[in-house]
């Protein structure tokens, strides 16, 4: 083989002639090559049989009209030498494609995953948000109903500074309670609201003080009460009310 040829086969001349990325000059040439070298035909038929192949299987089609140009040719068989080296790298040429095609198909995959978790995320906070609103506008007619009591628990001897705020609705049979000010307690104790009832103090629930300084909390009625207290009571709360921790109170 002589050293033009052997030039010819180390360079990419054959890939894009079949590529169809030649000019006219080199397209005449590897014609003419074809028709009198049995080692360009030989290797542009291993690269034609190559292309196809790995088109049909990963669906990369050729260039158009690649296959009728080829089979526009009329050249009688030669003797074929084997040409392993060009193989090799059209097979090399044809996975790199893959591999890009692949890495592009994951990286919109991953965008597309990402875009519908945020889509979900912002459903969740809008659903929250309009939860959220429905609730402070229940709040609000609530508070501004006609039937409403407001009060103010006052501080006692054993706290003070006490002041927690109530909206106190009979006819709804609701309550909504707010704290201005109370004092902290240690960590297995708990704040409870109650209601003076003949004479008896029963619970009304327990809440956080320290969520109820942020927010409007909707706690327990009960009918013919004479006052509301707040005192501090084991976590979990009791029954009935500890009259020696009255932390706030008010007759209504």
């Amino acid at each position: 083989m002589n050293k033009e040829l052997r030039g010819i086969l180390e360079s990419d001349l054959l890939e894009r002639y079949l590529l169809g990325e030649v000019s006219e000059q080199e397209k005449a040439k590897v014609l003419e090559l074809r028709q009198t070298s049995p080692e360009i035909k030989k290797a542009l038929d291993e690269l034609e049989a190559t292309l196809e192949r790995v088109a049909l299987e990963e669906q990369i089609k050729p260039p158009p009209g690649l296959r009728d140009k080829v089979l526009r040719q009329d050249y009688k068989v030669e003797p074929q030498i084997p040409s392993n080296r060009l193989s090799y790298s059209w097979l090399a040429y044809a996975a790199s494609i893959l591999l890009i095609t692949g890495g592009v198909w994951f990286w919109q995959q991953q965008r597309i995953n990402e875009l519908e978790a945020q889509a979900t995320a912002y459903t969740e906070q809008i659903a929250q948000m309009e939860a959220d609103c429905q609730k402070t506008n229940l709040q609000f007619a609530l508070i501004n109903a006609p039937d409403t009591r407001p009060a103010l628990l006052t501080g006692t001897a054993y706290a003070p500074n006490s002041s927690v705020i109530v909206y106190w609705n009979p006819s709804e049979k609701a309550c909504l309670l707010r704290v201005a000010n109370l004092p902290e307690i240690p960590s297995d104790k708990t704040y409870q609201r109650c209601a003076d009832i003949d004479g008896e103090m029963k619970s009304l629930g327990t809440f956080d003080h320290l969520a109820a300084r942020e927010e409007l909390l909707s706690m327990g009625y009960l009918d013919h009460a004479e006052s509301l207290n707040v005192t501090v009571e084991p976590t979990g709360g009791n029954d009935h009310a500890t009259v020696s921790t009255l932390s706030a109170a008010v007759a209504i």
